[in-house]
């Protein structure tokens, strides 16, 4: 055996040096070089090949194609494909509207100041919109009366300060101490470099900002962020911004967990940072941190720990009875991690913190020292900001304290294992993978309607949050718990019984087709091409920051509008589709 595969080799040696004759030396060589990168190139490109972005591409030139052409396409783009973005968009109108048509409505600057009296009215309804203990995530926390009264006082001292100044040293203290706080619970170094953000999506943003800017100090003109696609949308905005690539890398299959291997095979010379959750925001599911670490140290990548949801749990789970893997700067490799403080650190809105190791050479601070208006210095992108949002959240850190976020931590996850058990004996829907935190993700079985159940749960008074793939079929929805659910003793029951009728409801009636937002995930589910979505998005912005009876173009006209009508008058005037497409 061993002689008839020496003579195969000896003869294939042989052949390749007949042929190889007439090249010189030099000629070998380098044609071999050139090859190896060609193969190389060709197999990055394979390993970034996504058809799913080529087709969604095709799909948007095709419509593009369709709009521009004479005289038959605009017709034809208005009435198949827009008509679909304004029956969304009208109906999104119909329903922001009712919700605020309990207020006057005020389109100009009063020319009296309004009283106190009136003010206050404004406002006497605002808790009730928060459905405490209804909702997915959102709050976080509700204040006693001393609480809300300390946090008064505080912003009464506060609400003119600005940390940009140096006229209010204090407030700069205070963030240096909430950041130091942050850099202990996280098990960073003492003096770790961080700053304090306006919430996650600013954290990440800065993050992002960072190391892209690394990356091109070193000559790298295309940075390339390695994430996996489980990972919060904020990073698609960042990279938006920021003109850098995404690369996504579909999500274990079994444990819906970043899949390691699968990230270090992407990884090229343009790689600027890998990225992992604790935890992801659709599934609750911790990513393999240490694992990423291993990869990140191995091609000195930065690795950055996106533990803006889940950040005020897991660095209380152990002490509360919890094991969880660490996901922390105890994990070498993690070079930066972004942690909001207004969600379960329940803080006021409008917080969170990124820190980065000692070590890290990236930076989101701005220097501009021969600006002709003086010496400028930003830690981030904004220049002035609230003293009062640093001194509050200053204030409920200190004032709760360690063993107190303990405790609630231990009420959630226990409240979380007992939900998830109870919900898995619910027929027809399922919790896939093994949600470690607060997010609780459920799924249905094949033939019964997520989106019609989760319509359901809305019309009993909750508020969950629909999920999409990648592959823009909806995957069920997610129920984030908070410390308001661990404290009201009827949550539990009263959940799991709605939760059940909804999905008895949704097996009796496969033909129904759910409405409100549920309606909206629907139509995503058929495929509605991005360059629609597009429209519907910037539609429903437009509508957000439109009074009611005042037309929207593209979306929908009052024909008998003269002046700003009142409250009463535009809502009763009903809609009518606008001429021009969106």
């Amino acid at each position: 055996m061993f002689n008839r595969a020496w003579n195969v080799a000896s003869y294939l040696i042989s052949t390749i040096d007949a042929n190889l004759e007439k090249f010189s030396p030099s000629t070998i060589i380098v044609c071999t070089f050139a090859a190896t990168l060609f193969i190389q190139n060709r197999h990055k490109m394979h390993l970034h090949y996504d058809t799913k972005k080529i087709k969604k591409n095709l799909i948007n030139r095709a419509i593009r194609c369709l709009e521009a052409t004479p005289i038959v396409g605009p017709k034809i783009a208005a009435s198949v494909i827009y008509n679909q973005a304004n029956d969304f968009l009208l109906e999104v109108k119909n329903q922001v509207d009712q919700s605020r048509s309990e207020w006057k409505i005020i389109s100009k600057l009063p020319d009296e100041g309004l009283s106190e009296e009136e003010i206050k009215e404004r406002f006497k309804n605002l808790q009730a919109h928060y459905k405490a203990g209804r909702l997915s995530g959102a709050v976080y926390a509700e204040y006693d009366e001393k609480v809300s009264s300390l946090l008064q006082f505080v912003w009464s001292k506060t609400a003119l300060t600005n940390p940009m100044h140096s006229e209010w040293p204090l407030i700069n203290f205070m963030e240096a101490e909430v950041i130091a706080m942050c850099q202990h619970l996280l098990h960073g170094e003492p003096g770790g470099p961080g700053i304090m953000t306006h919430g996650g999506s600013t954290s990440i943003l800065e993050a992002c900002k960072a190391y892209v800017f690394q990356a091109r100090k070193k000559g790298i003109e295309y940075p390339e962020i390695i994430v996996p696609d489980s990972i919060h949308v904020s990073f698609d905005k960042a990279a938006k911004i920021l003109n850098a690539k995404i690369i996504k890398i579909p999500v274990d299959a079994q444990t819906g967990a970043a899949d390691v291997k699968r990230m270090e095979k992407s990884i090229s010379k343009h790689t600027c940072m890998m990225v992992g959750s604790a935890p992801s925001y659709p599934f609750g599911i911790i990513d393999p941190i240490s694992e990423l670490g291993k990869i990140a140290s191995k091609y000195h990548i930065p690795l950055h720990v996106d533990a803006c949801l889940g950040g005020f749990i897991t660095v209380f789970a152990n002490d509360a009875g919890f094991k969880l893997p660490p996901c922390d700067f105890s994990v070498p490799g993690v070079t930066s991690i972004s942690i909001d403080t207004h969600k379960y650190g329940q803080t006021p809105k409008g917080t969170s913190v990124l820190l980065f190791n000692q070590n890290s050479l990236a930076t989101p601070t701005h220097v501009h020292l021969d600006w002709v208006g003086g010496t400028y210095v930003t830690p981030g992108i904004d220049g002035s900001r609230s003293g009062a949002d640093i001194a509050t959240a200053w204030t409920v850190l200190c004032h709760k304290g360690k063993r107190e976020y303990v405790e609630e931590t231990k009420k959630i996850l226990t409240l979380q294992r007992a939900l998830v058990k109870e919900i898995k004996k619910i027929n027809g829907i399922y919790v896939p993978y093994n949600p470690q935190l607060s997010v609780i993700p459920i799924q249905s079985d094949h033939g019964i309607n997520s989106l019609l159940i989760t319509d359901r749960l809305e019309n009993a008074g909750w508020s969950v949050n629909s999920l999409q793939t990648p592959e823009q079929k909806p995957a069920g929805f997610h129920f984030c718990l908070t410390s308001i659910h661990a404290n009201q003793k009827d949550f539990f029951a009263s959940f799991l019984k709605d939760l059940s009728d909804a999905v008895i409801y949704a097996k009796s009636n496969p033909n129904e087709k759910p409405k409100g937002k549920a309606k909206v995930y629907g139509a995503l589910k058929k495929g509605v091409p991005e360059y629609v979505q597009d429209r519907i998005g910037k539609g429903y912005a437009k509508i957000l920051g439109t009074l009611p009876g005042i037309s929207i173009p593209g979306i929908w006209t009052n024909p008998n509008q003269k002046e700003l009508p009142n409250q009463k008058e535009g809502m009763e005037q009903g809609f009518a589709v606008a001429k021009n497409p969106l």
